[in-house]
């Protein structure tokens, strides 16, 4: 068996094992992660059937701009903030608040706000980037971009959103 095979095998053994875990510990599973699921096993049977692990490097890529296109549909069509809406309902807003008490909660909130929609245009940036990555450039540079590329993209973008709202708030 080649080391490429064996590699995309053990992907899909972790990955079974982790979907064991998930549907095992959780109440409910929401849509996006079944239709997620879903790609992920047609993209990895493509690599199989193929033998080119292209198509399981530009899954992750692909599910980043599809929700960022539904994250960007929903903030300027619905005027609705996804990324605001997951912490308020989540609970995590106090717990953000509290970490850093100098900042006023409604300032808090107004930077995850702009967070919503700056975020899904850096991500279909970085995504891209990943698609580009997986076409032509070695295993190492592809993880590099993948993995410290989306914190370097966090970074930038929650910057971008402290900025715009500290300037709006003095």
């Amino acid at each position: 068996m080649s080391s490429k095979r064996k590699t995309i095998n053990w992907v899909i053994a972790i990955g079974l094992i982790e979907l064991f875990l998930i549907f095992s510990t959780a109440t409910k599973i929401d849509s996006l992660s079944i239709i997620s699921l879903v790609l992920l096993g047609v993209f990895m049977a493509i690599s199989l059937w193929t033998m080119n692990d292209f198509y399981f490097k530009i899954y992750g890529a692909l599910i980043n701009i599809f929700s960022s296109l539904a994250m960007l549909i929903a903030w300027y069509f619905f005027h609705r903030a996804l990324i605001l809406e997951m912490v308020i309902n989540s609970g995590a807003l106090p717990m953000l608040t509290q970490a850093n008490p100098k900042i006023p909660p409604e300032v808090m909130q107004e930077v995850i706000r702009i967070f919503s929609q700056q975020f899904p245009i850096w991500l279909i940036l970085h995504s891209f980037l990943i698609i580009y990555a997986a076409a032509n450039w070695s295993n190492k540079a592809w993880v590099w971009v993948r993995v410290f590329g989306f914190f370097l993209v966090t970074l930038i973008s929650f910057y971008f959103s402290g900025i715009g709202v500290i300037q709006i708030t003095k």
